[in-house]
């Protein structure tokens, strides 16, 4: 996907784990006698949007990184040959 694209899912995202994580929506998922992967409830609700953060961020720079190196460019900043 383009780069543009990857920006907006990852506004989208944050927004939604703004409103996620914060008094009314954070208050369904209060319940601490459940545990998911040992961790409360809550807990994991949190820790799942962190790693969901993660995971949209890196898209985004990578989607970031291939818009912008020109083609044929590798990492040493030296060009390749067309037939390679």
């Amino acid at each position: 996907m383009p780069f543009r694209t990857w920006r907006r899912i990852a506004w989208t995202y944050h927004i939604l784990f703004a409103i996620g994580v914060t008094w009314p929506v954070q208050a369904l998922v209060n319940d601490p006698e459940v545990s998911v992967l040992g961790l409360p409830v809550q807990m994991a609700w949190a820790a799942g949007w962190l790693l969901g953060s993660l995971v949209v961020l890196w898209r985004l720079d990578s989607a970031r990184t291939r818009e912008t190196v020109p083609a044929g460019v590798d990492g040493s900043g030296a060009t390749t040959p067309a037939g390679e």
